[in-house]
């Protein structure tokens, strides 16, 4: 992905998502970016701690749990994050679109949080392929007990709709039973006028093909797969040795993937879509995976394996992201408003921009799935190619 220009530092990132916000709001927005990171914590107590300012820690802390109730900064912040990200975005970029909870077991008086259920967040990332790192463009924390809230979809849809006006449009949306509910993941592809790549929910949905409804599992078999090439699964698992010991080895296992296309369309909309099939044939295992794209006309060989391998790199983010987030325990928060906790995550959000995009700090350092060999010392299922193998002596 792209640099942020005229950022090199957490200062001149707090300096950009203030703009126009005022003195106080400003230093206030400078001291928690940096509180975050240097405490990796979104605890106020650990912020103020590292400040290290020449007042009692409980004055700061009083000072910052002041300032997290300006809720019209949450809006500052994450539109102007957003507008910076935005840059880096393609036409076809691929923009990742997650859900997770945020739970506080014991807690009882946080505002609007169900004790069993939690707080909802909504991340979308933008991953360019190929890289080894991403942006975060937006974050967005909810109740389902707040008052004005309809569902977690039109939360997630609120979000989508953010990032398309601040991208002008632009980006593709991912998205994946893996990181998100079944019910969200179809309202979203159901949404008429969103440019995504989808995994099918279920094999039993149906979908119109040559003016005839027939379930997803039939169409998999009629679609006819001509493209093909060879990738590379990496796949840690646990075996037993000698005297009874486990040890942990990793096996690379050789799968070929062959790929196709139908159009189709949902019963219930004229809208044209593409259903991609993609077959994975193993040593071990066949796999048949049903997807679906908002882009009708995907007839040649290129289109269909760029999105097929931006597909495939989603897990690989989505967890290298969701390790890059804990490091910071966001369940650690200790503030008691709604209000407080969305402009804290969405300050979460910024350091994580700072990380990410100008220093650089987090990377994708493990894709399980390659189109080449891994490197190390792996038990395969396969010779190596003897290029790689000679030049790896």
């Amino acid at each position: 992905m792209a640099s942020v220009k005229r950022c090199n530092s957490i200062e001149d990132l707090a300096s950009r998502l203030s703009r126009d916000a005022g003195r106080v709001p400003a230093r206030f927005l400078y001291d928690m970016l940096r509180g975050i990171y240097e405490s990796r914590s979104l605890n106020l107590t650990d912020i103020a701690r590292v400040l290290g300012e020449n007042i009692g820690l409980h004055g700061t802390h009083k000072r910052l749990s002041r300032n997290l109730a300006r809720g019209e900064l949450s809006a500052t912040v994450s539109d102007q994050l957003l507008k910076i990200g935005a840059r880096s975005v393609g036409q076809d970029t691929p923009l990742i679109v997650l859900m997770h909870k945020i739970n506080k077991k014991y807690a009882r008086r946080m505002e609007y949080l169900a004790t069993d259920d939690g707080y909802r967040v909504c991340d979308i990332l933008a991953h360019a392929p190929g890289s080894d790192t991403w942006v975060p463009l937006l974050t967005t924390l909810w109740s389902r007990r707040a008052p004005g809230y309809v569902s977690d979809t039109h939360e997630v849809r609120q979000a989508t709709d953010r990032v398309l006006a601040a991208t002008q449009g632009k980006g593709l949306f991912y998205l994946s039973p893996y990181v998100l509910p079944q019910k969200v993941l179809r309202g979203l592809t159901h949404d008429r006028d969103l440019r995504f790549f989808s995994a099918i929910a279920a094999a039993d949905d149906t979908l119109i093909y040559r003016h005839r409804a027939q379930p997803v599992a039939e169409l998999t078999h009629l679609c006819k797969t001509p493209f093909g090439k060879m990738m590379y699964k990496v796949v840690p698992e646990t075996t037993r040795g000698f005297f009874q010991e486990w040890r942990l080895s990793t096996t690379e296992l050789s799968i070929f993937t062959e790929v196709g296309t139908m159009p189709v369309r949902f019963p219930d909309a004229a809208r044209p879509l593409s259903l991609v099939v993609q077959r994975a044939k193993g040593q071990l295992r066949n796999d048949t995976l049903a997807m679906l794209s908002s882009e009708p006309q995907l007839r040649s060989r290129k289109p269909i394996m760029d999105l097929v391998t931006s597909y495939m790199a989603i897990s690989d983010v989505v967890a290298a992201h969701i390790r890059g987030k804990e490091k910071y325990r966001p369940a650690d928060f200790r503030v008691f408003t709604y209000e407080r906790l969305q402009l804290l995550m969405t300050l979460l959000n910024a350091v994580l921009f700072y990380e990410l995009a100008i220093a650089r700090s987090i990377v994708l350092s493990e894709r399980m799935i390659s189109f080449s060999p891994h490197e190390g010392e792996l038990e395969r299922d396969y010779l190596l190619p003897p290029a790689i193998a000679l030049a790896r002596c």
